[in-house]
């Protein structure tokens, strides 16, 4: 089975990455904080090797006057993270794999 494309969306850095293309070699490059490793994270969350924790998904932030960008607070006056993260990926099976 081989990874095609994948979709982020809520995932610590990654807000909304709608398709990346992945092919045979993916490099991955960016200065620090990009989200290189928050990606690879995904992934491994996409294939089941590790569990999402309440940490890992992305910080609600204000999207309208002076405080474009700053974290939003509950009641509680925590930081509110998004309510829905997802990892989506699109595989293909080999021609071996499909007759098994």
């Amino acid at each position: 089975m081989q990874l095609e494309k994948v979709a982020v969306e809520g995932f610590r850095s990654l807000a909304d990455v709608p398709s990346l293309q992945v092919a045979s070699p993916t490099l991955l490059s960016g200065h620090n904080d990009a989200g290189k490793t928050a990606l690879l994270d995904a992934l491994r969350f996409l294939l089941g090797n590790v569990t999402l924790q309440d940490r890992e998904r992305t910080y609600c932030s204000a999207e309208t006057g002076s405080d474009v960008g700053e974290p939003l607070l509950d009641e509680a006056g925590n930081v509110r993270r998004v309510e829905t993260t997802s990892v989506t990926g699109t595989f293909t099976l080999s021609t071996a794999e499909m007759n098994t």
